[in-house]
């Protein structure tokens, strides 16, 4: 990636056992996603792609979180002002970040779903064991219709 016009980062995400990607069907099924909440995180992850890691920083995207080493968020809103949120990794190696999981914001400390955060560690661990695999995230809705099984 060493043309100043590619992407600095290529986005993945966490592979379901159906074989979606986890912040895709979430995405598309989480009813606090409006269309206006995916227009700006497809425009927030764009801007990520192309940004050093160093640069990456609020309001679009934290860092660190308490007891969550090593994933972060990318933050964006729907129209009614309710925060959403997708929690990722960084495999620097390979030039991409992992997003494994996305809820719903609300409060200080209140997410939907409540347990969002073992769930994405311990995907994180997965990926990281090998036992877990990885596929590109791809900024459209063709599958929204497929796949609709519920995942456990």
């Amino acid at each position: 990636m060493n043309d100043e016009n590619q992407p600095q980062w290529d986005f993945m995400e966490y592979k379901l056992f159906n074989g979606r990607g986890a912040v895709s069907k979430w995405l598309t099924k989480c009813k606090k996603v409006d269309d206006s909440s995916f227009a700006q995180f497809t425009t927030i992850i764009e801007t990520l792609a192309a940004l050093k890691k160093e640069l990456w920083d609020l309001p679009d995207y934290r860092a660190k979180m308490v007891n969550m080493e090593g994933i972060g968020e990318i933050r964006f809103e729907n129209k009614q002002k309710k925060q959403l949120r997708v929690f990722g990794t960084f495999k620097e190696e390979d030039g991409q970040y992992i997003m494994l999981g996305g809820a719903v914001k609300d409060g200080k400390n209140n997410y939907d779903p409540s347990d969002i955060f073992n769930t994405v560690k311990d995907r994180r661990d997965e990926i990281i064991r090998g036992v877990s695999e990885i596929v590109p995230y791809v900024d459209n809705d063709e599958n929204d219709d497929e796949n609709t099984e519920s995942e456990a």
